[in-house]
């Protein structure tokens, strides 16, 4: 590399830091690096750094102090040429003539600098696969029968990916619908397999455990929703009119 597109660089990774970071911190980090190269040594470290996805310029910051707001970010990206807000595509998911589905409007496609929760699926020490135990309250598994139990992170997850279908079946017969649930066993026992659409139409609210239970709650409280009826009659005056 000439020295000419070594300074074109260097000046660039300047400016982006400079962008993101009032404070200067980041930008003596990296020059004090480059200074520290001599020609052949920094064309050895560029070609690593092209050649190797997993390395980027980072941005080092402390909280309160030199965190990027909005406008400095967009800033950056203005520097860069890089826009914003993109289309994003769901490779997992597709429309009815098998194309990737994509979000109806343009969003902020950004890194977030946001450390996991502990909570989630990699960190699950033990399977099950019973389901036996439940909360008599809400119908949902207990004890030993917990880790079974789809998390809300998990829930988060498909929400984001539009998986509606998988979610009607981890939150139907699969969680504490026990209507849907004898049929669901039903079909399989006798078929071999099950359409969930044939489980859900012999189904209704009140087969649902833990939106009856919350539906009380909130009649406890006062307050009435719409959870399980659709009108302001109480489940309890319905129930003598379900099939």
């Amino acid at each position: 590399m000439s020295t000419g597109k070594r300074k074109a660089v260097e000046s660039l990774v300047y400016k982006v830091m400079d962008a993101l970071d009032n404070t200067g911190a980041n930008t003596k980090k990296y020059r004090d690096m480059f200074n520290a190269m001599s020609d052949s040594q920094f064309n050895t470290w560029i070609s690593k750094f092209l050649k190797d996805p997993k390395l980027n310029f980072r941005l080092e910051v402390l909280p309160h102090k030199n965190e990027p707001k909005f406008d400095q970010i967009e800033k950056a990206l203005k520097i860069l040429d890089i826009p914003m807000e993109e289309y994003v595509y769901f490779r997992d998911t597709t429309d009815t003539e098998g194309n990737p589905m994509r979000t109806a409007t343009k969003v902020p496609v950004i890194y977030l600098s946001i450390k996991r929760l502990e909570q989630v699926v990699s960190h699950k020490s033990g399977v099950t696969l019973d389901i036996d135990k439940r909360n008599q309250i809400t119908g949902t598994v207990t004890s030993d029968s917990k880790v079974a139990k789809n998390s809300d992170v998990e829930s988060y997850a498909l929400i984001l990916q539009g998986n509606t279908e998988t979610l009607k079946e981890i939150m139907g017969p699969r969680a504490d619908n026990t209507s849907e649930k004898r049929l669901l066993y039903k079909k399989i026992e006798e078929d071999g397999f099950v359409n969930l659409k044939e489980v859900e139409t012999a189904s209704n609210a009140f087969d649902k455990v833990s939106l009856n239970t919350f539906d009380t709650f909130l009649l406890g409280a006062g307050i009435k929703s719409d959870v399980v009826t659709s009108n302001n009659m109480l489940p309890v005056t319905m129930l003598p009119d379900i099939d």
